[in-house]
């Protein structure tokens, strides 16, 4: 199997790390196209770097951040229900670049903790 490192920001990290969340949000780019399930992934804090390893359960495909959470949902992604989607995809648009979502689509990788 291979191993994956990913940086994932700091409120996702820490709602993962605490079992609140167990989707991981990516661009379907060139290096997330390699993973499958079976895979393991560090997860890296981008706020001080700290770790935790996590195995890929399923992962779904979507041409939008706004597909994906009406398939997923906003909780099992670390969000509050209550949080407005418009508000989580401009944060994805801001971190993926819109163009760049638009040209390879967003994974939700589901993930057990190890």
């Amino acid at each position: 199997m291979d191993n994956f490192s990913i940086n994932i920001e700091n409120e996702v990290f820490e709602k993962i790390n605490d079992g609140l969340a167990e989707y991981v949000i990516l661009l379907n780019n060139t290096k997330n196209k390699q993973l499958k399930e079976g895979n393991f992934i560090t997860l890296v804090n981008e706020v001080g770097g700290k770790t935790f390893n996590v195995k890929i359960t399923a992962l779904y495909f979507f041409d939008s951040i706004k597909d994906l959470f009406a398939m997923v949902g906003k909780t099992q992604c670390g969000y509050s229900a209550s949080t407005n989607v418009d508000l989580i995809e401009d944060k994805y648009t801001k971190m993926f670049n819109d163009e760049k979502i638009v040209k390879y689509g967003v994974i939700a990788a589901k993930i057990e903790k190890i």
